[in-house]
């Protein structure tokens, strides 16, 4: 008799430990979970489920006041990441952007001081990167989020003719600024696609090296604590 009731008591606990270790390792599945960044910034479930999938973070699962689940993202370090992108982001972030004086596609003059008042995302791209084509639609979804609040602004070094012919086909909805070859080179840009995010003041606040499929949730991490801190 002893046995018959052990059983399917182990059956029954057994579940219980599955279906806890499932919510562990998949916390979309709960209803009360809360999802924060590792420095507070609190993400919509839609975007906390871009991170899972995206591999590039693993999460910490906290209780709150009441016992519900809150999860905390904290990015992996990239251990492939190249030396020479490294030395990129440690090299800009907390400086002033380069002053420029360029034209953009659409025959206006553009310099730094156009830009400054708001936060900026600056894009350096060209046409044939499949990186930086990949992440055009992503960057749309962004601008139209908030065109109103932030600058978005692309640079390439290719000349008006290539880009025109480029626009003419895909919709980029950056101010598209061509003929950057000397900010380019100012900044030693050695591989594409590159964001750097800037504040109201022209400071670099964040730079991105390379292609990401979750860029959009990324500046969106990066520009939404800029935007809380200037409400202040």
């Amino acid at each position: 008799m002893a046995i018959r009731f052990t059983i399917p008591f182990l059956l029954i606990f057994g579940f219980l430990m599955l279906a806890d270790n499932s919510l562990a390792q998949n916390p979309l599945v709960d209803e009360n979970a809360t999802f924060f960044t590792d420095d507070g910034y609190q993400l919509e479930k839609e975007k906390a489920e871009a991170l899972l999938e995206s591999e590039l973070f693993y999460i910490i699962r906290k209780r709150d006041s009441v016992g519900n689940n809150r999860y905390i993202f904290r990015r992996y370090k990239k251990k492939d990441k190249s030396v020479a992108d490294t030395l990129f982001i440690e090299t800009n972030s907390g400086k002033p952007m380069p002053a420029f004086d360029l034209t953009s596609v659409d025959k206006k003059r553009r310099k730094l001081n156009a830009y400054l008042g708001k936060p900026t995302i600056y894009n350096f791209w060209f046409t044939t990167c499949k990186p930086c084509l990949e992440e055009i639609p992503l960057l749309n979804k962004v601008v139209e989020k908030y065109k109103d609040s932030i600058n978005f602004v692309a640079f390439t070094f290719e000349n008006f003719d290539k880009v025109n012919s480029f626009l003419k086909k895909t919709k980029f909805d950056y101010e598209i600024i061509p003929n950057a070859q000397d900010l380019c080179n100012e900044l030693k840009i050695s591989s594409y696609p590159i964001h750097i995010i800037t504040d109201h003041k022209g400071i670099i606040e964040k730079v991105y090296v390379g292609g990401s499929n979750i860029i959009d949730i990324e500046i969106e991490l990066a520009i939404g604590s800029m935007l809380k801190e200037d409400q202040y």
